[in-house]
């Protein structure tokens, strides 16, 4: 007797406790009125793949098991499930079908009941949607491209998933500059995450959000560069770009490439302005005869990469790694080939901003004595700059492809390596060693 009393308890809790339980009358959920996720959550339930609890609550802000998120996602889809053996747990049929569907590939790091992280949420969504964005990018996209996009829809580690996902509108940030991918998922972030996979699947344009997308693709692969200049790359070249090339190693350096990061000079809120060392007032270009500041320069792009610390313990030397970009924005040596040597150097000497500059000069007082003096018409300038950073105006004199290498020059030890090497769509037409310079902004090449 005492026996049926506690399996009759058992029983009863679980049916107060476990969701998909109940009538989808939206009216009965007491806990949802003025939610920020309301409407998606009285979606979810009309459309029967959740419900609400048989306390007529829905706990919007209580954790989703990976479970709980399997089968949500797998009845939203109506991908077929075969029926529950008598031996079988509820959740069985649900997670061979999302096994066969292939939306389910050994994705989650937690057991089955415990709160869904962000980071494994994201997996989910992207391969519920990979069909749909493959086909979306054919649609769009000349017979060129095809290949590349087949290869990248095929090749995805976990941390492309991460930034498809986001790149298709389907997750968002907690803020503009965090993913929070091992915060757990809650019920109401589920459903609406689960809406715009339903959405999106239907055809429908979701809104992203550009600063997360940019940190979401340096979580991918250390760099921002094919989210601020999608239009221009491509984004079937992503995957092109070689991490595995970011690692140095010579006699007097061994350590990494840690970040490459585009800033756009008229984006005040980019959340890459800290990796710039200096603030832009105490910055100026070189210029040729004159230093020119750049603080109020607009229509640009900054282009500055972080550096790991020297793994070589001891090492006195400084052993300066470097980003080299080659094809946007040109150096004057290219520039001047193009068209009229005479004017072009006449304008850049009296400040024009025409082409890529390397920003090394940082302006200060007077040098204490013994310190290195560099100075142009009497200003005094910091020569020794410890990051690169480049300038590039968003209007350029563009070559026939595009190359990335990471460089380490000492005496008697110089080492090159090509991170990137691509012949973006936008300039395939376009004649290296034009007669004339032919100008193009990079956000309007495609």
């Amino acid at each position: 007797m005492k026996a049926k009393i506690i399996i009759t308890f058992l029983f009863i809790f679980s049916l107060a406790t476990m969701p998909n339980v109940g009538a989808a009358n939206t009216g009965n959920l007491k806990d949802i009125s003025g939610h920020w996720a309301e409407a998606q959550i009285k979606s979810a339930v009309v459309k029967g793949y959740v419900n609400g609890y048989q306390d007529g609550t829905f706990k919007p802000e209580a954790p989703v098991s990976g479970e709980e998120f399997l089968a949500m996602m797998v009845r939203a889809l109506k991908i077929p499930t075969e029926s529950q053996l008598s031996e079988e747990s509820w959740f069985s049929p649900i997670y061979k079908s999302a096994v066969k569907s292939g939306i389910y590939q050994g994705d989650y790091q937690k057991g089955w009941d415990q709160p869904l992280t962000r980071g494994d949420m994201a997996l989910t969504l992207e391969r519920a949607t990979r069909q749909r964005s493959f086909k979306q990018l054919v649609e769009s996209s000349p017979q060129s491209r095809i290949q590349d996009i087949d290869s990248m829809h095929k090749n995805m580690e976990p941390k492309q998933m991460v930034y498809e996902s986001v790149r298709r509108g389907l997750m968002t940030g907690t803020s503009s500059t965090e993913l929070s991918l091992d915060s757990a998922t809650t019920r109401a972030q589920a459903v609406v995450v689960i809406e715009r996979v339903i959405s999106y699947n239907a055809g429908e344009s979701l809104p992203i959000d550009r600063h997360t997308l940019e940190v979401a693709e340096v979580f991918w692969h250390s760099t921002n560069l094919f989210t601020v200049w999608s239009n221009f790359l491509g984004i079937e070249n992503a995957n092109k770009f070689d991490t595995t090339k970011l690692h140095m190693e010579t006699d007097f350096f061994v350590g990494d490439i840690t970040g490459l990061y585009i800033i756009d000079a008229n984006d005040p809120d980019s959340p890459y302005w800290d990796k710039i060392q200096y603030p832009l007032s105490e910055l100026y270009r070189n210029s040729y005869k004159e230093a020119y500041p750049v603080e109020d320069i607009k229509d640009a792009y900054y282009i500055v990469h972080s550096i790991s610390e020297n793994e070589i313990e001891n090492s006195q030397h400084l052993a300066p790694i470097n980003i080299n970009i080659h094809g946007v924005g040109e150096d004057p040596v290219t520039y001047f080939n193009a068209g009229d040597v005479s004017a072009m150097r006449e304008r850049l000497e009296n400040g024009s901003f025409e082409v890529k500059e390397v920003l090394l000069l940082r302006k200060h007082t007077v040098p204490k004595v013994g310190e290195a003096q560099h100075h142009i018409n009497g200003k005094y300038f910091d020569s020794k700059v410890a990051v690169r950073t480049y300038i590039v105006p968003k209007y350029n004199v563009l070559v026939d492809k595009i190359t990335i290498d990471v460089s380490s020059t000492m005496i008697g030890d110089r080492k090159n390596q090509r991170v990137l090497n691509i012949w973006p769509t936008g300039i395939r037409t376009l004649k290296p060693n034009a007669s004339d310079v032919e100008l193009y902004m990079l956000e309007e090449l495609n």
